[in-house]
């Protein structure tokens, strides 16, 4: 048998998360899905919860780090219009297979508080640099949570909305809070 990369290892646990629940995430479950012998588990990881952090730490670092990273070169409403799509493009079923596994895990609620705050945290910052308007801090960080709570929940709703859904949602939910911070 071959040996698999910590990156196929990582990955295949995303598809077994959203498949099948934490719960599925065994190294002779994923050795045998990517036809490797679990040796090559412990090649890359030392321990089960070495491969949850690794999980959790490439999860953030795809979903969070690199959007804001995508992002930040850009400015003014261009930024803001971008990050619309990068946040909608990112594995939704992804953030909610982790979210539920934080419900019962320490290590991934950590990981998903940190991710929700700095998703926030962003997200404020770009509201307030694109609408720079009298508003006070507090209705920008109002807008930004109702946008980022509005997220979360199309994430969970089923049915799961299509692509024009979405779309639809997204356009309308930005002219919602561009009416309340005032602009245009």
């Amino acid at each position: 048998m071959t040996r698999a990369t910590k990156q196929q290892w990582i990955e295949e646990a995303f598809r077994l998360l959203i498949e099948q629940g934490q719960s599925a995430l065994s190294a002779e479950k994923i050795g045998k899905r990517l036809g490797v012998s679990r040796g090559s588990f412990y090649h890359h990881f030392a321990s089960k919860d070495g491969f949850y952090q690794a999980i959790l730490e490439t999860w953030y670092e795809n979903s969070t780090i690199g959007t804001v990273a995508k992002n930040k070169s850009l400015e003014g409403e261009t930024r803001l219009e971008k990050l619309r799509y990068f946040a909608w493009a990112i594995n939704h079923e992804l953030d909610v297979a982790i979210r539920a596994w934080s419900l019962h895990s320490p290590q991934a609620r950590a990981f998903q508080e940190r991710v929700d705050q700095d998703r926030l945290a962003y997200l404020e910052e770009v509201y307030s640099e694109s609408f720079q308007t009298e508003q006070n801090a507090d209705q920008v960080s109002i807008a930004a949570k109702v946008a980022y709570l509005s997220f979360i929940g199309v994430q969970s709703f089923q049915p799961k909305f299509d692509g024009e859904k979405v779309e639809h949602f997204r356009n309308s939910l930005h002219e919602v809070i561009t009416r309340y911070l005032g602009t245009n």
